[in-house]
């Protein structure tokens, strides 16, 4: 009688690891949180550059001024950063991410983290060379600071 040789066992398309394991709760939010939070201050950017000007105490913007135009430019750069976080987006419900998207939206988070932290740069340059206010410069880096901090969040909790 021939000995049977035993067949390799299939190797599964999921890792273990990667099943079961639900979507920390405070990721989600932060995700969330964050695609929203973009999505507001780009969408205000690019419809309503004077009003955000105001908001962030930004002087010499009006309706018709050219300096309505690098802040149109913002908006639409928070706008795709915010739909691509939202492709990305973990369920709130808490259902599982498998690794890619784990994965995906680290990347995301880190662009995220990475382009709020050279705003913050460019904004401590632009107070230190006189060309926005402290107030300005105080408003402007707290919200890039916030977005920091959300994104940081968001990548400590994936």
């Amino acid at each position: 009688m021939a000995a049977q040789t035993a067949k390799p066992a299939k190797t599964p398309l999921v890792h273990q690891d990667d099943e079961g394991k639900p979507t920390p709760r405070v990721t989600a939010t932060v995700v969330h949180l964050l695609t929203w939070g973009r999505v507001i201050l780009g969408g205000l950017s690019y419809l309503t550059p004077a009003l955000v000007a105001k908001l962030f105490l930004i002087p010499g913007v009006t309706a018709t001024s050219l300096s309505t135009y690098p802040l149109r430019l913002f908006g639409v750069r928070e706008l795709v950063l915010s739909g691509l976080l939202w492709t990305e987006r973990p369920p709130l419900d808490g259902a599982p991410m498998d690794r890619r998207e784990r994965r995906a939206l680290r990347k995301m988070l880190v662009a995220n983290v990475v382009t709020d932290s050279l705003d913050a740069l460019a904004t401590v340059g632009a107070f230190y060379m006189g060309v926005i206010s402290p107030p300005s410069a105080l408003l402007m880096g707290c919200g890039s600071g916030t977005f920091i901090s959300v994104g940081l969040l968001g990548l400590a909790t994936i």
